[in-house]
Formats: C-alpha cells, sequence, structure tokens
C-alpha cells in the first residue's frame, strides 16, 4: 500500500517570511526579518538581521564633497574630492588632511625652466627676466646657472640674482668670476637660493664687468628649481 509523506505546514514551523518589522521571536525566519523591513541603526531586541543590515548600509554612505557632518565615522573618512586643508580645525575630513600633508611633501611645481640664449650682457647692467610662478608661502630652492663667455680678456665679472619687480629688484645673492682671456673661453657658475615666493614673484639675473674694465660677455643662462 503506497504510503503518504505528510509535511509540515510552513506556517506552524515558521519557515513562512515574517511580515515587515515584525517583533516577533518565536522562530529562525523571524530573527532574519523581511526584505521590506525598516533599517535600524539602534541596538535593541525586536529588530531582524536585515533591518540591522540595511541600519549598518546606511552608516557607510557616501559624504558630500567638503561635509562638515560629523555623525558618522565616513563624515570622518570623507570624499575622494574633498579640498586638501593644512590647518587643523574641527569640521574636515581625514582625506582633506591626507591632501593637505602632500601638499607639503610634495608640492606641486608650476616653475618653468627656460634656456636663455647667449644674451649680451654688459657693465649698462642689461637685465634678463624670468616669471616664475609658487604656490604661496612655500619656501622653494632655485639655481640660476649658465656660463659667460668674455669678449676681451682681464674682465672681472659678478653675476647677481634678484627678485622683485623691475626697478625694485633686491639682490638675493652673487658671484665673482674672473675671464682671463677672451672669447672662445667660458667660465661657468652655478648659484643656488631659498626663496618663499608669492604667486608671480619675478627672478631676474646680470653680469657686470668691475667698474672700469669696460669688459663685455655672453650670459647664457637658465633658471629651475632644485
Amino acid at each position: 500500500m503506497a504510503g503518504v509523506i505528510q509535511f509540515p505546514d510552513p506556517s506552524v514551523t515558521g519557515a513562512t517570511v515574517p511580515t515587515a518589522d515584525a517583533t516577533t521571536n518565536t522562530y529562525s525566519a523571524q530573527v532574519v526579518g523581511n526584505k521590506t523591513d525598516a533599517a535600524v541603526t539602534t541596538v535593541g531586541t525586536v529588530a531582524t538581521i536585515i533591518a540591522y543590515i540595511k541600519g549598518l548600509l546606511n552608516r557607510t554612505a557616501l559624504p558630500s564633497t567638503d561635509s562638515t557632518a560629523n555623525a558618522v565615522f565616513t563624515d570622518v573618512l570623507g570624499n575622494k574630492t574633498d579640498a586638501a586643508q593644512t590647518t587643523v580645525g574641527t569640521t574636515r575630513s581625514l582625506m582633506g588632511y591626507v591632501k593637505g600633508l602632500f601638499s607639503f611633501v610634495y608640492p606641486a611645481s608650476t616653475t618653468t625652466e627656460t634656456a636663455i640664449d647667449a644674451a649680451s650682457v654688459t657693465n649698462t647692467s642689461t637685465t634678463i627676466r624670468q616669471l616664475l610662478g609658487s604656490t604661496a608661502g612655500q619656501s622653494r630652492s632655485f639655481a640660476v646657472s649658465g656660463t659667460l663667455q668674455p669678449t676681451n680678456s682681464n674682465a672681472d665679472f659678478t653675476v647677481r640674482i634678484y627678485k622683485g619687480a623691475p626697478a625694485s629688484e633686491v639682490e638675493i645673492c652673487k658671484g665673482s668670476y674672473n675671464m682671463p682671456t677672451a672669447g672662445p673661453e667660458t667660465v661657468s657658475f652655478f648659484l643656488s637660493f631659498d626663496l618663499v615666493l608669492a604667486a608671480g614673484t619675478r627672478i631676474s639675473w646680470n653680469a657686470v664687468a668691475a667698474a672700469g674694465t669696460g669688459g663685455n660677455a655672453n650670459l647664457c643662462a637658465t633658471i629651475s628649481e632644485v
């Protein structure tokens, strides 16, 4: 005789999905919950696993750029598009501070490096100017290097580096060089200096012959950041 297998009624064993936001705690299905359960962010004794997971996901939502909110840990972490922050405060994210640290360790270089081709300079103090850009308030190291080629012998030259606008330049550093013979002999020079530059600071340099020598020389120079 064929037998009949009787399966338990799911509604009796608790295998059916509970109603949304049910607080009953009799069967495992009631502990797991319903897909439509509301998110819960406060630990208690009546919410389901689904509700708590939804609550956790809400806590990991990405904050807006430069958000000053301070409610959940993602507010503290920040957003990839947060601006760099170099001043300590109470409203900026970890991302903002990390970007701020990088701006000190790896400053963005906006300095141009341009060769000046054999510009003729004499004791009339002809000045060759090079415009530099810089992040305001940051100390930068620069060097002006090149060669002097005299057009007459036994002339002493001084190469001077200045900062500032034309007619109001301030000398930064200088070097003296003797030209024992006329061209094609050349003398190389390298002058380095540190400056805290504002945006658009003007750096200039010249070569001046010693008084009374009437010396002339061709100057070829390059400015660079070191």
